[in-house]
């Protein structure tokens, strides 16, 4: 496994040099590339003008925020480039709380935290002390010219490290249609209810029970292809010319 990110994790005066690893690997996931159906070319995107329709070159593209319908604030790159948070390499630990107290909708993407060097006992101190507290902790870290804010958690041997939205990032569960209506139920409808509740219950979740059927239809598919039916396209014509080549890279940063 191939570490995305690597630096330290400082609280007080300790700094323990770790890496983050992605907890899901998807580059056994099958792959799709959209082609043309008449001649089995490439299809790739540009970026058109709608007011002139016509391709723009990414370097007379500016970003426009939009602070009122129909009305936007342009900013260039450089101008972008001065708000961002300085490089670290740092997760700064802030401050812990109780085990499991965030709410789960704060939750974003997730992360194995490893030691850098072999037997970093600071590193396994740390997760035992969180473990036997029963907290975890708060911190902050820039990754990808990106500021996050993180939970940092024991977790089977090592750490977990799930960054969070921010909560002027998230709606409200009362403003979804129809949830706030009052609706009387019966005892006995309530009892059913739990009766079914409980005959389905597990006394384990094991999600190597559960598959994307969808893929496992692909592959089963892919399996039975005759290898005669394959569109080999040439490498020049999957090349991405540079001006999109830049685009695509930069996207991949921000994504």
């Amino acid at each position: 496994m191939r570490p995305i990110w690597s630096g330290s994790l400082s609280f007080g005066m300790v700094n323990i040099p770790v890496k983050l690893y992605s907890t899901v690997d998807r580059s056994t996931a099958p792959g799709f590339k959209l082609m043309h159906g008449k001649d089995q070319g490439p299809i790739e995107y540009r970026r058109f003008c709608k007011l002139h329709d016509q391709e723009v070159p990414w370097s007379e593209i500016v970003k426009g925020l939009e602070v009122e319908p129909g009305s936007f604030f342009l900013f260039t790159k450089e101008e972008l480039e001065k708000f961002r948070p300085e490089k670290s390499d740092q997760i700064e630990i802030v401050e812990f709380i109780p085990l499991g107290q965030v709410d789960r909708v704060l939750l974003d993407s997730h992360y194995f935290i490893g030691p850098s060097k072999k037997k970093e006992k600071a590193f396994f101190i740390f997760a035992q002390a969180l473990k036997a507290s029963k907290k975890e902790a708060v911190g902050r870290f820039v990754m990808r010219e990106k500021e996050y804010t993180c939970i940092v958690s024991p977790y089977s041997r090592g750490l977990l490290l799930s960054t969070l939205n921010y909560s002027y990032e998230l709606g409200s569960v009362d403003e979804v249609e129809n949830v706030n209506e009052k609706v009387p139920i019966k005892d006995q409808e309530l009892e059913l209810a739990v009766a079914l509740v409980d005959k389905l219950s597990v006394p384990r979740f094991d999600n190597s029970r559960f598959k994307d059927e969808f893929m496992e239809h692909l592959k089963s598919a892919v399996a039975k292809r005759d290898r005669k039916e394959l569109v080999v396209i040439e490498a020049k014509e999957m090349e991405t010319p540079e001006e999109n080549l830049m685009d695509a890279l930069r996207q991949s940063l921000e994504a």
